[in-house]
């Protein structure tokens, strides 16, 4: 199939490359967001979308993150808020936070699931799902994860629950509540079962 070229914009120069990078569209469909440049871009940029066209990236309205914390992931919520997984330089800890138009961070929860890759809502009941994890890991290997939100001492925590067996996990995304589809790194997995539904098995 062929397509035409229809608009291309510059983000700025970059030092470096980043594994990271990540875009989603909002639910209605009139923004954008980009995150995990390199530095010196920003760490997250946002655009208005009008119809086939984009307007120009900034980081108005953008979350601000400490120096060494860098997006690694990245979702939008059914609320319109911009979900960052975010680790520190200096941390093996990953932060997920939650962040209103306006770019005021509402909720910043310490999430203890290595090396996750990606994020993604669930269209039917608005479900947070990941993939990431340790190859070989016996406590947190490789997979789908669901993200849910607990009390712990009278505060609210997150706990990663693993809802499949999925090694080298790349991608997510819940197109409907038929399924999830996950990428690896040769191949596209489909699960009959949303992220909701919790059984430790292997595709």
């Amino acid at each position: 199939c062929s397509s035409d070229l229809l608009q291309t914009m510059s983000l700025g120069d970059a030092r470096g490359s980043s594994d990271h990078v990540r875009i989603a569209v909002n639910p209605s469909r009139d923004w954008l967001a980009v995150t995990g440049l390199p530095a010196p871009l920003s760490p997250v940029l946002r655009a208005a979308i009008a119809g086939i066209r984009i307007g120009k990236c900034t980081d108005r309205g953008c979350p601000h993150l400490e120096p060494d914390e860098r997006p690694v992931a990245m979702a939008i919520s059914p609320a319109d808020e911009l979900v960052l997984v975010s680790r520190p330089a200096t941390s093996e800890s990953a932060r997920l936070s939650f962040h209103d138009l306006s770019g005021r961070r509402l909720l910043h929860l310490d999430l203890d699931l290595p090396a996750i890759q990606d994020l993604s809502f669930s269209r039917s009941d608005g479900a947070l799902s990941a993939v990431g994890g340790t190859s070989g890991s016996q406590t947190q290997p490789e997979g789908l994860w669901r993200i849910d939100a607990a009390f712990e001492a009278g505060h609210q925590v997150v706990a990663a629950v693993r809802v499949f067996g999925c090694p080298s996990p790349r991608a997510v995304v819940c197109p409907s509540d038929k399924g999830t589809i996950v990428a690896t790194k040769d191949a596209i997995v489909r699960f009959a079962s949303t992220a909701a539904n919790v059984k430790d098995q292997q595709p």
